[in-house]
């Protein structure tokens, strides 16, 4: 879904940094916008799973043994995608040696801050920082209810930040969105959801159980409406400096050094 969207919707409507550069003056074709332009919910759905697959992964696990896991899963794709596009994009003479060269190193070393050598390495800081809350409660306790408590704790932060966006409650004007992405204040009522629809199939349904998971979707859904709205207000790139606005209430605006994403990258 993801793939299908950043070949077509991505590149017609708003390419990346790099991309845009490169298809500046070719015409994309416009049906590929209705055929792929919902494919950026992949990403929202890889959180939710991730939410489920990492909790069952972390159970019993021992800190060392789980970072560990984690490293090896991410880390050989990640350098071999990162490589081969620093390539390709070397052999197109398009970009200076030392901005892909940078690029290049925080896309391998997973440094979250900055331009990577493909937009779409936005979302393996947030899986970091995702990984790190799982981490740090296994370096206390290893049990299934430190986990779902953990996760419960992260799902009711990021419902609390959605429902004040969604009132215009101390959100107008902040700048460093990155920042919020890392905290994990967007995307973990999504993980939460993962997390609780793990307890449940493992555990058993309850009220609480219930009652959470229907605030984190409600929230998820709230994250789902910024993106749309997003993406609304996006138009076709045709230079590499132009960017389209948009805004949820508090948030407006776009990266000057990616260019305009579907929705959260650049809010």
């Amino acid at each position: 879904m993801v793939v299908l969207y950043h070949a077509g919707t991505g590149n017609v409507l708003s390419p990346g940094a790099h991309a845009g550069v490169l298809l500046l003056n070719i015409d994309m074709p416009r049906r590929w916008v209705s055929s792929s332009s919902f494919g950026w919910v992949g990403v929202e759905l890889f959180f939710v799973i991730s939410g489920i697959v990492i909790a069952r992964s972390a159970l019993g696990s021992m800190p060392s043994e789980f970072a560990k896991r984690r490293v090896l899963r991410l880390a050989p794709a990640a350098w071999i995608c990162a490589t081969v596009t620093v390539g390709i994009l070397a052999a197109t003479r398009q970009f200076p040696a030392t901005q892909l060269a940078g690029e290049w190193l925080r896309s391998i070393s997973f440094w979250p801050i900055g331009a990577q050598i493909d937009g779409v390495y936005w979302t393996l800081g947030i899986e970091a920082s995702f990984y790190l809350v799982i981490g740090s409660i296994l370096c206390f306790r290893r049990d299934r209810a430190a986990i779902e408590w953990g996760g419960i704790a992260m799902g009711l932060v990021s419902s609390l930040f959605w429902i004040a966006v969604l009132a215009g409650v101390g959100t107008r004007g902040m700048d460093g969105i990155r920042g919020l992405q890392l905290l994990l204040l967007p995307h973990g009522c999504l993980f939460a959801l993962g997390i609780m629809l793990w307890s449940i199939a493992e555990c058993g349904m309850t009220r609480r159980r219930f009652g959470l998971t229907i605030l984190f979707l409600f929230a998820a859904l709230i994250e789902i409406g910024a993106a749309l709205n997003a993406a609304a207000r996006c138009q076709p790139i045709t230079a590499p400096d132009r960017r389209c606005s948009y805004s949820w209430p508090g948030f407006s605006g776009c990266s000057p050094s990616t260019g305009c994403k579907r929705h959260w990258p650049n809010i």
